[in-house]
């Protein structure tokens, strides 16, 4: 029996003191075995940049639409079109105009340089053959007045001299007054003043009617390029590579006002952004940089992984949900989405804006010790009195 007893004793001691030895290496443990102490919230992913709203400055008549909502669009992608005849009919005046205007100059530098022979370049012809020819007329008639003007003036110019020369020997001879070699050294100086004033008249009017072509072609110039970039807008492009988001006239055939919004596109390939709800009680340990786990309700975290980031940007206010009733405020957090933890799962993973996630922000770390001591802590100050 003594020997029986004292077994059980010595079973009893070995039993107290495995216990001891794991409460003391539970405890060393538990002192030491860092936890991470993490803020959770339910976020959604966004881009980084806003929603791209598609509209026409001028409006017009919806002609076509290309895409649905819902599609993947690149950048400069045709989406939709504006009837572009107004436009078009405007570029195709405008050009005859200025095309005319640069065939009158190049007859008038022609008519202004005294050359003889004019031609206009293959462009005009090309262009509009009867515009050329009727210039290339124009051009033979008005050199023709001109030198018939000037070949009468010089006719009257060398007449006169040669009267001149008559009466100045009549006179040396005294058979004419001398009044008479006056008169017509007069009218001499009055032929080649009519001479030289033909020439100069000539060549004013010229530049003159260049220069007043020249104002004229600025002005059409700055039309067409107006004209141009209306018909330019009339094909609607994809601002960015993105989703088609939302579609707000869909009725081929009908107006769209100027200004008023056609497509929203969501931007891809764009940096995305958990954009994550945080209490206001847990939000004094979240700081810039805090790196976080995502995970992506889409996707079962425990078969795909999760994602990494760090927090980007903390709202500087609460917020409220205005069509939730009794909401609770938050926080908006922005986490960055770390590309390097998406390398080599593209294919995996189909993100894109506005899909759910939970973001866990690693605020610290705790020890085990601190975890469990922590109920007891906030039992004290439950009891204390006020």
């Amino acid at each position: 029996m003594r020997a029986s007893g004292s077994r059980k004793r010595r079973s009893s001691a070995t039993l107290v003191w495995v216990l001891a030895a794991f409460v003391t290496v539970f405890v060393i443990w538990a002192r030491n075995a860092p936890l991470d102490e993490i803020v959770r919230g339910p976020g959604v992913l966004v881009p980084s940049s806003s929603n791209q709203i598609v509209q026409s400055l001028e409006g017009g008549i919806l002609e076509e639409i290309n895409v649905g909502e819902g599609d993947f669009v690149e950048e400069g992608q045709i989406i939709a079109r504006l009837n572009e005849t107004q436009y078009r009919a405007d570029v195709r005046d405008f050009e005859g105009q200025i095309l005319a205007i640069d065939a009158r100059l190049d007859r008038l530098r022609a008519e202004l340089s005294g050359v003889t022979d004019f031609s206009l370049d293959d462009r005009f012809w090309q262009a509009d053959p009867i515009l050329a020819q009727s210039e290339v007329q124009l051009f033979e008639a008005r050199l023709f007045d001109h030198e018939t003007a000037i070949t009468s003036a010089r006719d009257k110019v060398d007449l006169d001299a040669r009267q001149v020369s008559l009466l100045d020997d009549l006179v040396a001879k005294n058979a004419v007054p001398e009044i008479d070699l006056i008169n017509a050294q007069s009218a001499a100086l009055d032929s080649q003043a009519l001479l030289d004033q033909l020439t100069a008249e000539f060549q004013l009017d010229r530049a003159d009617e260049i220069s007043e072509l020249l104002t004229e072609k600025a002005r059409l110039e700055a039309q067409i390029a107006q004209s141009r970039d209306q018909l330019l807008r009339s094909t609607l492009r994809s601002p960015a590579n993105g989703i088609v988001n939302t579609i707000f006239t869909t009725t081929v055939g009908g107006v769209v006002q100027p200004g008023e919004p056609i497509f929203e596109i969501t931007p891809q390939n764009d940096e995305l952004l958990i954009e994550v709800r945080i209490r206001p009680a847990d939000i004094a340990f979240v700081t810039p940089n805090m790196p976080s786990t995502i995970k992506l309700t889409a996707y079962d975290f425990t078969i795909y992984g999760s994602l990494y980031g760090e927090v980007a940007q903390i709202s500087a206010d609460t917020f409220e949900d205005e069509e939730t009733a009794d909401a609770e405020p938050y926080y908006k957090v922005l986490v960055a989405i770390d590309p390097a933890s998406l390398i080599g799962r593209q294919e995996i993973f189909d993100i894109r804006p506005g899909m759910l996630a939970s973001a866990e922000l690693h605020v610290g770390e705790k020890t085990v010790m601190q975890y469990l001591i922590k109920p007891l802590i906030k039992a004290n100050e439950a009891l204390r009195e006020p």
